[in-house]
């Protein structure tokens, strides 16, 4: 008997980006859907449940925090791992004034594709909600 898909919400302005990571993440565990901005995936939080998003923090039309800020408010939950290029100290403290780990921040580029899909199986085992 099959596993269940894991539903993931892949976050990234970068076309590359997301095109490396969904060739990567899509196989038999992972249902990806694909949002190049920050309006675009709380859209798809509205509509959607997600098992996992991942986020680049550095959107064009706005912060990952402020993704992931206006996703809780809303009740949307799902499990983040989180991207950046940059993490500058204030992002950093807000992050964890929302309750995000160092574990599920991953510096970009990410050139260990393997390790993101570690890291990300890793820590949806430990989260009771998938």
């Amino acid at each position: 008997m099959n596993e269940p898909l894991i539903r993931v919400l892949l976050v990234d302005d970068e076309e590359l980006v997301r095109g490396a990571m969904l060739a990567w993440l899509e196989d038999d565990r992972f249902q990806i859907t694909e949002a190049d901005s920050g309006a675009k995936a709380l859209e798809l939080l509205a509509e959607h449940c997600f098992d996992c998003g991942i986020l680049d923090l550095n959107l064009r039309d706005m912060s990952g925090v402020e993704v992931l800020k206006s996703a809780q408010y809303a009740g949307r939950k799902p499990f983040w791992l989180l991207m950046t290029g940059n993490l500058d100290t204030e992002t950093y403290q807000e992050l964890k004034k929302l309750g995000f780990t160092d574990d599920v921040i991953m510096r970009k580029p990410i050139f260990n594709m393997q390790q993101l899909t570690t890291r990300l199986l890793n820590s949806l085992e430990r989260c009771p909600a998938v």
